[in-house]
């Protein structure tokens, strides 16, 4: 099975066959293409933790807003556990089905903020804490670089 791996050669000037270390140079590029795929997955790993943070805040905000407006507690549940799910599946996807997982992510990132603005303009809740939102903010930066880069 072994043997499989390489592929027959046909004989060089001078009538040698080229030296198995030459058959085998295409698979020595191999661990630096893997080494960048996994280095793009590490960064998105890290996004997703701060994904799970955003719920994690979204769910304690929606209680207080909850004890006012169910619908718009449950609209800032649906959008804040879209964002990781969706980072998730991108995260697996590839090409398009990827940029339209990040697409959907960042337009929850968007939806959660609309929710905590219109809970504080309808004074459900007092100001969202900076801290709440700097987060959101840093999933949405991630996201609009991502989808930048991958144009």
């Amino acid at each position: 099975m072994v043997l499989g791996l390489f592929k027959a050669k046909p004989p060089l000037r001078g009538g040698r066959f080229a030296s198995l270390e030459q058959a085998s140079a295409p698979w020595r590029v191999r661990p630096a293409i893997e080494l960048n795929a996994i280095a793009k997955e590490i960064t998105m790993l890290r996004i997703y933790s701060v994904a799970l943070d955003i719920c994690r805040d979204a769910s304690r905000i929606a209680k207080l807003i909850e004890k006012h407006d169910t619908s718009l507690a449950n609209q800032l549940r649906r959008c804040a556990s879209s964002v990781p799910l969706n980072i998730r599946e991108g995260s697996g996807s590839f090409g398009g089905h990827r940029k339209q997982r990040y697409h959907t992510a960042l337009g929850s990132s968007g939806e959660m903020l609309a929710c905590y603005d219109t809970a504080e303009a309808m004074g459900y809740v007092d100001a969202i804490g900076s801290e709440a939102r700097r987060r959101v903010d840093h999933v949405i930066g991630t996201l609009v670089n991502v989808l930048r880069l991958r144009r």
